[in-house]
This record gives C-alpha cells, sequence and structure tokens, in this order.
C-alpha cells in the first residue's frame, strides 16, 4: 500500500511518501510556474508521480492520496472552489483527475491550512493537545481547528479562516481592514515597501521606523485575532506555523503573545499556550499522509 502526501501551493509544489510507520519515507519538491497555471501544475504532480515510480519509490498496492491545497475546497467531493494566486483551479474535480491520472483508490483534498493543522496535531507541536488551533502566517493567513484528531469543517467547506477575521487596520486610524491585509508575507512587504519580509526585518533592524512599526503592527494584529480564537473556542494550544513565523522570536513570536494576552478576558488567561510549529516546510505534506492513512482504513 502507498500512502502519498501531496502540498499545492501558489509558489511551490511538494510530494511525499509515509512508510510502513507512517512518517514521512522522502519528499519532492518542485517551483511552480505561475503562469502555467492549474495545467501546468497537474503536469508536474504527474511527472513526480512518474518519477518516484521509475526509481523504485512507490511500492506495488493500492495508492491513496492526501492533499493540502492552497485555497477553498469542497471537501464532499474534492474539488477546488478557487485559488486566490494560480488560474484555472476553480472548479476543478482534482481528487477525480487523481483518481483517474494515478489509478489511486483514493483521494482526500482539504484546505492547506487544515492539512498543516493535522500534521502538527498527530506528529508534530500539537500531540496528545485537543482542541488544537494552527494558524499559518505566510504569503496569506489560514488556520485549522483539530477536533478530537480530525479536521473541523464546520458547516463543511472548512472553518478557522483567520485571515478574513477583520481588525483595526494600523494605518487608517479608524478604519477596518482583514486580518491577511495587515499581517500576511505579502501585506507587510506591502505595506513597509520592501521586496520581502526578510527586507523589512533587516531594515527595522537598522532602525527604520516604518519597516518597524508594520512588523510589530502585524505581529499584534494577529494576536488580537488569536484572542478571538481562545474566546470562540477555548484550544489548549496554538501552534504558529508559516514564513514570517520563522522571524526571530522578539520581533514575531513573543509580540503575538503579549498581544494575545492584552486581548485575552482575565478568566480565559493562562489557559492557551501558544508555541512554533514543529515540522517546517514538510508540515503540510505529513497531514495530507495523515489524511491518506485514515481513507485507507476506511477502506
Amino acid at each position: 500500500m502507498n500512502c502519498l502526501g501531496l502540498e499545492i501551493g501558489g509558489t511551490k509544489l511538494q510530494m511525499g511518501r509515509s512508510d510502513r510507520t507512517g512518517k514521512l519515507d522522502w519528499l519532492k519538491r518542485r517551483r511552480i510556474v505561475p503562469s502555467e497555471g492549474a495545467a501546468g501544475i497537474c503536469r508536474q504532480i504527474l511527472e513526480l508521480f512518474r518519477e518516484a515510480g521509475a526509481r523504485g519509490q512507490i511500492s506495488e498496492g493500492p495508492t491513496h492520496w492526501g492533499v493540502g491545497f492552497g485555497g477553498p475546497v469542497n471537501p464532499s467531493d474534492g474539488s477546488i472552489l478557487q485559488s486566490h494566486q494560480i488560474d484555472g483551479w476553480s472548479g476543478f474535480k482534482l481528487a477525480d483527475w487523481l483518481l483517474a491520472e494515478t489509478a489511486a483508490k483514493s483521494a482526500t483534498v482539504r484546505n492547506d491550512a487544515d492539512t498543516a493543522a493535522l500534521g502538527e496535531a498527530l506528529e508534530g507541536a500539537g500531540q496528545g493537545l485537543d482542541p488544537l488551533a494552527y494558524i499559518t502566517v505566510g504569503s496569506g493567513i489560514g488556520g485549522g481547528l483539530i477536533l478530537d484528531g480530525n479536521i473541523h469543517l464546520g458547516a463543511g467547506r472548512g472553518a478557522m479562516e483567520i485571515g478574513h477575521l477583520w481588525i483595526p487596520d494600523p494605518d487608517r486610524i479608524g478604519q477596518m481592514q482583514e486580518l491577511e491585509l495587515v499581517g500576511s508575507g505579502w501585506s507587510i512587504q506591502r505595506r513597509a515597501d520592501k521586496p520581502s519580509v526578510q527586507a523589512v526585518y533587516d531594515s527595522a533592524m537598522r532602525g527604520e521606523a516604518r519597516s518597524a512599526f508594520v512588523l510589530e503592527s502585524a505581529a499584534k494584529s494577529v494576536g488580537l485575532a488569536l484572542s478571538h480564537v481562545v474566546h470562540l473556542v477555548a484550544p489548549k494550544r496554538i501552534i504558529l506555523g508559516g514564513g514570517v513565523s520563522l522571524l526571530p522570536e522578539a520581533v514575531w513570536g513573543d509580540i503575538v503573545r503579549q498581544s494575545l494576552d492584552a486581548h485575552t478576558m482575565t478568566a480565559f488567561k493562562g489557559m492557551t499556550d501558544l508555541v512554533p510549529a514543529a515540522l517546517g516546510e514538510s508540515v503540510v505534506v505529513v497531514g495530507a499522509l495523515k489524511l491518506a492513512e485514515m481513507a485507507s482504513v476506511r477502506d
């Protein structure tokens, strides 16, 4: 039996396989070419799959896919609702396509943040903790909620879309803005007029006031949004992942914690801790492999 995990993002494509112990056996990466759209990514998926087969990295027997997709999906049929970064995905029946093209036995498709949350819950910093919330702050901002070891899908199309919470806009006093447009990686560099988050950080360390303000206000805004998660869901732990969260704790993680504590009601203070993600860049693939393993058990 083969359990294959797939991450489809806006900039990278990753595929991995779990061994007999359920751990990641191998991991392959490709850089996505946005101009080639969904068709180009589908071609790359098949190239990775066939390459692994040719090298003997996929064994005989049934194949089960788990997929973490960078955008909203329809979990009931494994189709893509929308991609905010790559053209050609809307309405695409990804699960059906995988089944047809790879002769797989099952294909389970979820949002990438939900999938990452599952990975951290079962193999990372959230093991043994329930409820568990996960937030990823990268090019965008997403989240996932794990209840009883499973992704909470709400009414059926997902939940914990924390990036779409409205918070006070730090750049326009008295106005409101979506968190993603204040605290995501792309928004941080846009607000600071820099080419990358790293450039914003470097500039802040040199004493540039605007860059320092952008980083601090982004971290405080994330902490404020997380206080809503604590008040509504009361998770035992919140895991903070994504590329922006790799910034030094003094300028990101610590500020997020301070803001979270400042905006949490007294009765709930200290109930939920906030820790960095443990699985790094493989987190979505690890979660996708867990989706595949769950499907294999059901079948």
